[in-house]
Parts: C-alpha cells; structure tokens; sequence
C-alpha cells in the first residue's frame, strides 16, 4: 500500500502557535518543529494512519482521528484511500489540525 502524508493549508497557524508554545530561542524552536513534523510524517507513513492511541471521534466536524503526538500537541488528521479492488491501493493521510488539547 502506497501512503502519502500531507498537510491541510488551514493547519499552518496551529503550527505557528505551536511554535509559539516551545521554550527557547526562536530558531532553536524552528529547527524542533521541523525535525517534529519530519518525524510526524515518518510515524504516520509508517503506522499507515493508525499510531497506538489515535482516537477515531465524530466532533467536532470534521470526523477524524485525535493522537497525542507530543506534549501540548494533540494531531487531527483523516485517512482516504484510493485505487482499484485488485491493484494497489493508496491511502492519504491528511493533517487538518494540531491543538493544545483534544475536545473534551
């Protein structure tokens, strides 16, 4: 199974107060965020979507899946797949969200 790990144009402020969150100089806490969503993308690609302890939730909307990926950082992503009933299959995942904290 093909995996593609990508990220909504909506989530690029949750980023930013992310960033805004770390301890330390601005730069060193570019560099961390990077390496956190290289990191991110590798652990995604290689749990196909499901890391141990996601939680698939219906709200709020959109319906997705809510893991806990670092402290202070709660990921939103959904999971599409694609392809033909006997060819390969692609699975897309997409980040739509990083919060402090889950709905309760």
């Amino acid at each position: 199974m093909r995996v593609i790990v990508k990220f909504h144009d909506d989530c690029k402020g949750d980023v930013l107060d992310w960033l805004a969150r770390e301890p330390g100089r601005l730069e060193d806490r570019r560099g961390l965020i990077d390496n956190s969503i290289d990191e991110l993308k590798k652990m995604l690609a290689k749990s196909t979507g499901h890391p141990s302890a996601a939680e698939y939730r219906e709200t709020p909307p959109p319906p997705c899946y809510w893991w806990r990926y670092a402290n202070e950082c709660w990921v939103r992503f959904t999971i599409a797949d694609a392809g033909w009933f006997f060819g390969p299959k692609t699975r897309t995942i997409e980040v739509i969200g990083f919060e402090p904290d889950p709905p309760a």
